[in-house]
């Protein structure tokens, strides 16, 4: 209990570091930039305000007059926390305290998940600081609270080396319990998790015949897989049944439904690219802007290219941020060149080959060469489902086993010097350079929402229960500002298709419900975002001319709002 308290406190402090300025003015500032993160936290908090919980129903306020559908199954405790710490904080305080929480918690995740397997205290703190510092971590924290919690994958993984070790009806138990915990948490982590426990079982099979001439499949171990399957039935029956619903009850323009209508060619874009793994981040001071240049490069390469090819479009900062550090891979490479060195050649050969499989996991179905296509193994998972569009994120898999190797090679290497001197000045070495690989700050990483834009404090003051159309504005910014004014949103489905330009969209808009038009010129939050690292910055739009036959009520620095 010493060891995790002082590992808990450090992944604390360097999660402070990393998170100034927030945790100065908690309420005021976020973590991360605008997008998703400020869409969720504006619907939740709306939604609390309007005191609608469970799921199941359809909230009209929100993309007006399809309605938002509240599924009945939810990343729950992705969610959960934010509204419960609201009750003692504001709703932003909330949500960086339960988001930055992911950090220490994850660093004591992996290190009780590493201390079983190697037994020496600096090797485990240095492999939960890789998985819990990774790039990957720090950039889907800046927008999606759901994957940033990862600490329940290490749990995970805990579950199913105990269950393998020794099965039984206790341990089927706490694997089906630790999987639960994976899935509320984060619907991708869930399906990877499962895949990934599947592959598990399949290799471990393949390796007692291969190296032992042995069946793994013993009358202990196969009551235990139903035991697993009877604890499985039994939690996941009725959320089954409740996501058959919300499938059923969904409707064409509801958010919720595009989650079901993927588009193979998703697949193809939002997958990653074997130099993603190689690439430092963006943000980092050292070799950011090494990465950022041959992203650009790349990027300027393609768009020139006479026939497009997918395989050379860059995915982009917040999904193609998987950088594994070179002194992890090489420490990662070190444990599999030395398997037969230690006790842990089962573990070394089943961790680095689900990583690789984790990794064809990430790339695309396909790559074009020529006028041949080169079919790799995420195509077959496509046939499984297209609703997780966004392989990509087997990066954070890959980076769980590779964390899990190098922490074992740097074990290994460390056993294998007897100088203690030596010991220590390697060990501090590679703190040293996983810290110059994985540092991303300065600059901070945070949004100022101190100021609630004059339109929106106006609106506010206006009484009645009406529609507004937001044009030219992010939809997460809209819904973030709409617990502030509380009017309901006109859907992005309407907007695109009654365009300002256009002089017949006032009526059409007004026998819709629309009472006032807003038309922003530029962004409340009109800076440099780097998860979204091509949108234009400092651009003002001029306003339409047929806006000169509404009747302007409202005027503020960068938006117009219009009476109908």
């Amino acid at each position: 209990m010493k060891q995790i308290r002082i590992v808990f406190i450090v992944g604390l402090l360097l999660t402070i570091l990393v998170s100034f300025p927030v945790w100065r003015k908690p309420a005021e500032r976020l973590f991360g930039y605008p997008g998703d993160a400020l869409g969720l936290l504006g619907r939740t908090v709306y939604l609390q305000d309007k005191s609608i919980s469970g799921g199941g129903k359809f909230v009209a306020d929100m993309n007006f007059p399809f309605g938002f559908y509240l599924p009945k199954v939810q990343e729950v405790l992705s969610l959960a926390p934010v509204g419960l710490i609201s009750h003692f904080a504001n709703e932003v305080s909330a949500y960086n305290i339960w988001l930055l929480l992911s950090f220490p918690l994850t660093t004591i995740a992996m290190f009780i998940l590493l201390r079983y397997l190697i037994y020496s205290f600096w090797p485990s703190l240095w492999g939960s600081l890789i998985f819990t510092f990774a790039p990957y971590h720090f950039w889907h924290s800046f927008s999606h609270i759901s994957l940033a919690h990862i600490q329940w994958l290490p749990v995970f993984v805990l579950a199913l080396l105990g269950f393998d070790d020794k099965p039984s009806r206790r341990r089927a138990f706490f694997l089906i319990l630790s999987f639960l915990l994976v899935f509320f948490t984060s619907f991708y982590y869930g399906y990877f998790m499962l895949i990934t426990a599947a592959v598990f079982f399949a290799l471990r099979i393949i390796y007692d015949f291969c190296e032992k001439g042995e069946n793994y499949l013993t009358r202990q171990r196969l009551i235990g897989f139903l035991w697993t399957a009877a604890f499985g039935i039994i939690f996941f029956a009725y959320p089954a049944f409740l996501a058959y619903q919300d499938y059923q009850n969904a409707q064409v323009f509801s958010v919720e439904k595009s989650v079901y209508q993927r588009d193979f060619e998703q697949l193809l874009y939002l997958s990653a690219r074997p130099w993603d793994y190689l690439l430092p981040s963006a943000n980092n001071p050292f070799f950011g802007k090494l990465s950022e240049n041959f992203r650009n490069s790349l990027h300027l390469w393609e768009s020139s290219l006479p026939r497009r090819n997918f395989f050379w479009i860059d995915v982009g900062n917040l999904e193609g941020t998987l950088f594994l550090g070179f002194t992890p891979l090489i420490l990662a490479f070190y444990a599999i060149g030395n398997r037969k060195r230690t006790r842990l050649q089962k573990e070394i050969f089943i961790f680095a080959a689900l990583a690789l499989i984790a990794f064809f996991f990430s790339l695309p179905p396909f790559i074009e060469i020529g006028k041949f296509k080169l079919v790799l193994p995420s195509m077959f998972l496509s046939w499984l489902t297209l609703i997780f569009r966004t392989i990509a994120r087997w990066g954070m898999v890959v980076m769980l086993f590779i964390s899990m190797l190098a922490a074992i090679g740097l074990d290994v290497l460390l056993k294998n010097i007897k100088q203690n001197w030596q010991k220590r000045l390697i060990t501090v070495v590679a703190f040293a350079l996983l810290t110059i690989e994985f540092i991303n700050v300065p600059p901070f990483h945070f949004t100022d929402i101190s100021k609630t834009p004059a339109e929106y404090e106006w609106l506010a003051e206006k009484e009645g229960d009406f529609v507004i159309a937001e044009y030219e504005l992010d939809d997460n910014i809209a819904l973030f500002f709409q617990r502030i004014h509380g009017k309901k949103l006109l859907a992005r489905y309407y907007r695109e298709r009654l365009p300002l330009h256009d002089p017949d969209s006032r009526e059409k808009l007004r026998k819709l419900g629309v009472a006032y038009v807003l038309f922003h010129k530029k962004s409340p939050f009109d800076k440099f975002n780097p998860t979204n690292e091509r949108a234009p910055v400092g651009q003002v739009l001029p306003p339409p001319a047929a806006l000169k036959e509404y009747k302007m009520v409202f005027s503020a620095d960068n938006t117009l709002v219009f009476e109908l």
